[in-house]
């Protein structure tokens, strides 16, 4: 994997304010879900343990999390925004309830509420305690976030085609694997905002890989919120750029290593 550079990604728990970038995921709803990576199973057996139970999935998207819990024995609800989201997740099999979490009237006790990929696009005014509300003593909540890395060739053309094109978004686009999250900060603010209902807030790092093409990783790019904001006339350079350098500097195929990264806190 490419070492990280130094600009460092603020943390992402005050960006809720901007939920309309969530909230555009669903006009490919399709295309998200067939792009985006999962979660790792060493993961979700860390979740579930021996005893798997109900669990919500706050902003389940397409139900990429949702799935793999219901699999290892969890009964699952999502919580979704976006209809066209909740269409996909439903097509897999998920109950899916449309609602912004903050004001969803679900009812508990839950066993476990997570949050993948999504827990940014919450108020931490009301999530936290929202998710208390719903929690059993003993209960967790999890949120989690997935990273990407790639190999020296790769980000190099990363670099070179994004800065040329779109140089704000070497410090914006996480999928581009030059930038790191600042996990420090969100872990810090997230033990500051917990409250007194949780325990202190631990983390744990699952790593897992994949391996896609050129055109599946520009497929992917296109579902990533700051890439889709591009002008159209932008994105088609970029891509074209993009599918040239790439094809110059691999043998037609990209390794992408992920970080799966878990904060949670167990309800008191």
């Amino acid at each position: 994997m490419a070492a990280v550079p130094g600009r460092t990604l603020p943390a992402m728990d005050d960006i809720h304010g901007e939920r309309g970038r969530a909230e555009g995921f669903g006009a490919d709803a399709e295309r998200y879900d067939r792009t985006r990576p999962g979660y790792p199973e060493a993961l979700v057996d860390w979740l579930t343990g021996d005893t798997p139970g109900r669990a919500v999935d706050v902003g389940c998207g397409t139900g990429q999390l949702s799935r793999l819990l219901r699999d290892a024995g969890w009964n699952v609800v999502g919580v979704e925004i976006d209809p066209r989201m909740a269409d996909v997740a439903r097509g897999h099999g998920i109950d899916v309830q449309v609602a912004a979490f903050e004001e969803w009237s679900g009812t508990g006790p839950f066993d476990l509420v997570t949050s993948a990929q999504a827990w940014h696009w919450i108020d931490p005014a009301i999530g936290y305690d929202k998710a208390a509300s719903l929690l059993r003593p003993g209960g967790r909540l999890a949120m989690i976030w997935n990273s990407y890395g790639y190999d020296a060739d790769v980000a190099a053309v990363f670099a070179d085609v994004f800065g040329r094109h779109a140089p704000e978004l070497l410090d914006a686009a996480v999928s581009l694997g030059l930038i790191r999250l600042d996990h420090e900060e969100l872990e810090a603010r997230t033990a500051a905002r917990l409250g007194p209902a949780f325990s202190a807030p631990e983390t744990h790092a699952f790593d897992h890989h994949r391996t896609v093409t050129i055109d599946a990783w520009i497929d992917e790019a296109t579902t990533h919120s700051p890439i889709a904001a591009l002008p159209a006339s932008t994105r088609t350079r970029l891509f074209d750029e993009l599918a040239r350098g790439l094809s110059a500097a691999t043998d037609g195929s990209i390794r992408v290593d992920h970080t799966a990264r878990l904060t949670s806190a167990t309800r008191i």
